[in-house]
């Protein structure tokens, strides 16, 4: 018996030890990445004028989700006195932001007279068109990589997202999720996705990439090629 409680001993300890050093857990990072950086420059560059107040940019939203986002930053931002339709660029980006602004009421009290000013709502549009940074990767990824993006948001991307909490809706069919690329306007697992903050954002965004490594890399190739001369 006193053997046996020697061998129990040990075992404790061994895990202790094993405990004592165990790599600390990685920290999430604390600066945008190459993508990042990308999205929020060309955010900024269809500002107009870009305002160094006001909102700054949380993630990186899916060309399906900006409009939508931007037109809720505008109207939190003008406590709910100015509304904003927004037609978001489309691929590349070229053709930049267009909207329909307007005074929400009958425009007679003191916050819609300011906003009545097309300056003033200007500059406020322009501050939530440089917080919305835009992924738009996924507008330029090749024919030959679409079936394999196809199976990696269907067996990899939605599951690792709703692991962490995110609320994810069904994949498209396999002709839809098709047509939908053709038209310019791809499905992505990110589509819903929402975070509290930057730091969140990190997180989720290393743990669940919105392309893996391969496309990534030939989405780049791409970009790179249209902007050399």
């Amino acid at each position: 018996m006193r053997a046996i409680a020697i061998g129990a001993a040990g075992v404790l300890l061994l895990i202790a030890c094993a405990a004592c050093t165990a790599a600390p857990a990685a920290l999430p990072r604390s600066e945008p990445n190459a993508e990042e950086l990308s999205a929020q420059a060309i955010a900024q560059s269809y500002s107009f004028p870009v305002s160094t107040r006001g909102p700054i940019w949380v993630q990186l939203w899916t060309p399906n989700q900006v409009g939508p986002e931007i037109e809720r930053c505008v109207r939190a931002a003008s406590h709910g006195v100015l509304s904003v339709t927004v037609s978001p660029p489309g691929a590349g980006g070229g053709a930049g932001f267009s909207y329909q602004a307007g005074i929400v009421g009958d425009g007679l009290d003191p916050q819609a007279a300011q906003y009545s000013d097309p300056v003033v709502a200007g500059n406020l549009i322009g501050t939530c068109i440089a917080s919305a940074p835009v992924d738009e990767r996924r507008m330029l990824v090749p024919t030959r990589d679409r079936d394999a993006l196809y199976s990696y948001d269907l067996t990899v991307l939605r599951h690792c997202l709703i692991a962490h909490g995110q609320k994810i809706g069904s994949m498209p069919t396999r002709t839809r999720y098709e047509n939908l690329i053709r038209a310019s306007d791809p499905w992505s697992p990110y589509d819903t996705v929402r975070v509290a903050d930057r730091t969140a954002w990190y997180v989720l965004s290393d743990a669940c990439p919105a392309l893996p490594n391969a496309i990534a890399g030939d989405v780049a190739a791409i970009s790179t090629s249209a902007t050399t001369p």
